[in-house]
């Protein structure tokens, strides 16, 4: 649904899924954790940014805790909440979240990956706007 733009509906599934979830697995659990970060990307492209940022904050939390501070896991959802965080006008808090996520990717994939490049891309974006 998210990739046929349909977001107010991937969102409500996302939602129901995070609650089972939740209930299955603990507040705590990587599945927990994944269903955050989508759901936190529908919020974002409704315009709900707030509860994007929430989503992702919850997301990095769970993801600090199993896979530790350099992992690609918790550096994709890094780069997600840099965008949320550049769209509500906090371009420092940005930069510091793709600048992490970039390094977390140029060590675990190499500087050549397309995935740095996209962090590189989302970097030179936010160093525009400041």
């Amino acid at each position: 649904l998210m990739k046929r733009a349909q977001f107010v509906e991937a969102k409500g599934l996302f939602e129901r899924a995070m609650s089972l979830a939740s209930g299955f697995y603990g507040e705590a659990h990587p599945h927990v954790s994944a269903i955050a970060n989508n759901l936190g990307r529908v919020h974002r492209q409704l315009g709900n940014i707030e509860d994007a940022r929430q989503c992702f904050e919850r997301s990095m939390s769970i993801d600090q805790e199993v896979y530790g501070e350099a992992d690609p896991h918790l550096a994709a959802v890094f780069n997600n909440y840099g965008i949320v965080l550049q769209e509500a006008g906090d371009t420092e808090g940005a930069r510091q979240q793709f600048e992490w996520a970039l390094t977390v990717y140029k060590t675990h994939y190499g500087p050549d990956h397309p995935k740095v490049a996209s962090i590189v891309n989302n970097l030179g974006y936010v160093l525009r706007e400041a």
